[in-house]
């Protein structure tokens, strides 16, 4: 996140996500955006080291949420859309997140856990968070599930410590820079897509869904 912020001022106009029928996104709306759903989870209640599942398809407003919830110091659980219900339910259950974020469309999957619609948000005055005070390195960023072949579906947790270290080395051994448009291809419950996101916009690159 400070990555991504210092780049929002030295670069605010070049663009942080594109996608093809959506509008870009440059680094200074990625980060207002960011900050702006933050305000809204913070005023929920959310805080450090609570989790926060997010139930969305691929999309710049998918990768905001997974922004925001880093920002509020809680740790994001992301879910596939188009997986099947019963694993939803087990991981949201084994999980037991403070929060959903997610679209009117899975109203049927979330409805009876605390929720946010992130659809729903587009007309509701604007919140701005400001950073609270600093996580440490082992606090959880996120939590990550196994597929679940051998029998229930594990959770990994991946501290913020850890996440850090891996932006930094990926950056240096792939060569990142800002001049990069990389593609952002895997789902985002899969650990690849964590690659694809944070090591493009902590170099200051494009990504392109």
């Amino acid at each position: 996140l400070d990555d991504i912020e210092a780049h929002a001022r030295r670069q605010p106009e070049a663009i942080a996500i594109e996608q093809i029928g959506h509008r870009s996104l440059t680094y200074q709306q990625l980060l207002v955006d960011v900050r702006t759903l933050a305000g809204h989870l913070a005023a929920l209640g959310v805080r450090s080291e609570e989790r926060v599942a997010l139930l969305l398809p691929r999309s710049p407003r998918a990768i905001i949420a997974q922004l925001a919830v880093l920002y509020v110091g809680a740790a994001y659980v992301p879910l596939d859309p188009q997986g099947p219900t019963e694993r939803t339910r087990s991981v949201l259950e084994d999980a037991a997140p403070r929060l959903v974020l997610s679209l009117k469309d899975y109203a049927e999957r979330v409805h009876a856990l605390p929720h946010l619609y992130l659809d729903e948000l587009e007309a509701a005055p604007a919140v701005i968070a400001e950073r609270p005070q600093p996580v440490p390195g082992n606090a959880s960023a996120y939590v990550i599930y196994t597929s679940g072949s051998t029998g229930k579906p594990n959770g990994v947790l991946i501290s913020r410590g850890a996440l850090d270290h891996f932006v930094a080395a990926a950056r240096e051994r792939y060569e990142f820079s800002e001049k990069d448009r990389v593609l952002q291809f895997a789902p985002l419950a899969f650990d690849a897509s964590v690659e694809e996101i944070m090591v493009t916009l902590g170099s200051g690159g494009t990504l392109v869904l």
